[in-house]
């Protein structure tokens, strides 16, 4: 990484260094601008995250750290040395509820790191960086030029990052413009279609993020190692996300993450693709081409995770059909299971698959794919009503929980939903929330509270 020299200086190194930029919402604010526009110029900018100078306070340091998953590199540094104590970046120095949030985000950061290497490579073979003004995808849309704070991670993630404090509630209002095509928020399993701008509400927790109908996204699987501290370990279990709305296609990129030998040739990249029916998927893991290296392994495992779908009926690989678990708790055997809060069929292939050979996978589903009861945010929805259940909880004395039995009802709608009733049981869910949404209103007959009114608010925006 180079020191600080401006448009030029990323000729003597692969990384930028920004500089020590001010501890401030307006300099958070700059940077995805700043950094996806400098791939005009094929500048790769790293950035102190948190600010070099100054202690950001737990909402600014947490929404840097979101920013910085979904950046070029999750960096923090700071001036340390101040007279009287200086700063700190560790995320364990803040209270609980922002560094589970932070931890989270690193999590994430560490789990994608297939997909961002993957990415990495394309920008070293084709000169498009990792970050990308929305204008290299939607030239001919204007938008794509002036709502600027929005940009592409790669060539499956729209990243519109908060970059502005809260009014007090940890809940931001956010303005996103959602280019042609079908889109999947990250955090809810909604779908929108664009051309259309939308503005909603996102918690502490949430960074607004969209994955591109039929993406494929490879993910570090936690099941083989550790996801932090295994970014340069080749995984022999390897996590695919899958976004069935439509067919997609997705190249994964190794090489041995120690070398310059991939210079020569010495890097393996497999193909994955998906065909997306009415009620199934058909999956293919292409053999590996390339000339490969010697820290390949020679075999796998996989971990799939179909976003957004009805529970399965059959799953099969090759001509070996694959048992339904409850549990999914066995990692050891094949299985598939149905996590219902997610609305994900999650198969674990523990049997060793050689990386030369093509892999089929076959799912078939009770309902169809294009159910909009699939892509109405049930999750968000979920997340929300259990956030508003144990605001409530915390004011005993005050409301009791006979004030708001559909909200009790519905944050534990998602445990109870399992691949035997999913189909019986999911569309009843909308009656439900509306029924959560007018307790929640009741209360404020009872006695007005933050807390009633913090849950109108989340119920209102999920």
């Amino acid at each position: 990484m180079a020191r600080w020299g401006g448009f030029g200086n990323h000729r003597m190194s692969t990384l930028g260094f920004s500089g020590d930029v001010t501890t401030s919402w307006a300099s958070l604010a700059f940077q995805p601008y700043f950094t996806s526009t400098a791939s005009n110029v094929g500048f790769f900018w790293t950035h102190d995250i948190g600010g070099f100078e100054g202690q950001p306070d737990p909402e600014l340091y947490t929404r840097w750290i979101q920013w910085g998953t979904l950046s070029n590199m999750l960096r923090t540094h700071c001036d340390g040395k101040k007279i009287g104590g200086g700063f700190t970046r560790d995320i364990w120095d803040y209270p609980a509820s922002y560094f589970e949030i932070m931890q989270s985000a690193f999590q994430l950061r560490a789990a994608i790191v297939p997909y961002t290497y993957t990415q990495h490579a394309q920008a070293y073979s084709s000169g498009v960086g990792l970050l990308r003004p929305m204008y290299y995808h939607f030239p001919e849309d204007s938008n794509a030029y002036s709502m600027t704070g929005q940009y592409m991670f790669g060539e499956d993630i729209l990243v519109s990052p908060i970059t502005s404090a809260s009014p007090g509630n940890n809940l931001t209002e956010q303005t996103v413009w959602i280019p042609e095509g079908n889109w999947i928020e990250y955090y809810s399993g909604k779908l929108f279609t664009g051309p259309t701008t939308i503005t909603r509400n996102y918690s502490l927790a949430e960074i607004p993020a969209f994955v591109k109908a039929g993406a494929i996204i490879p993910m570090r699987s936690s099941i083989d190692a550790p996801t932090i501290g295994s970014a340069q370990e080749i995984p022999s279990i390897l996590r695919l996300d899958v976004y069935p709305i439509s067919n997609g296609v997705a190249q994964i990129y190794e090489d041995d993450g120690k070398t310059l030998a991939y210079e020569t040739g010495s890097f393996a990249i497999t193909q994955v693709e998906s065909n997306v029916e009415d009620t199934s998927v058909y999956l293919t893991i292409n053999a590996i081409t390339g000339n490969s290296f010697p820290s390949m392994v020679s075999s796998r495992g996989y971990e799939i995770n179909l976003i957004n779908v009805w529970p399965a009926t059959t799953v099969s690989f090759s001509t070996t059909e694959v048992p339904y678990s409850a549990t999914g708790d066995d990692v050891t055997q094949n299985w598939w299971t149905y996590i219902g809060p997610t609305l994900t069929v999650k198969i674990n292939i523990a049997t060793p698959n050689p990386v030369d050979s093509d892999l089929s996978i076959k799912v078939g589903f009770v309902g169809s794919l294009n159910s909009t009861v699939l892509s109405s945010g049930f999750s968000r929805q979920l997340t929300y009503l259990q956030t508003c259940k144990d605001l409530l909880d915390d004011e005993n004395g005050v409301y009791f929980v006979s004030d708001y039995p559909h909200i009790l009802r519905a944050a534990g709608f998602g445990l109870g939903l399992t691949a035997e009733n999913a189909v019986q049981e999911l569309p009843n869910f909308a009656a439900l929330y509306q029924a959560a949404q007018s307790d929640a209103q009741n209360l404020l007959q009872i006695q007005v509270t933050p807390e009633a009114e913090a849950c109108i608010v989340l119920l209102n925006s999920a």
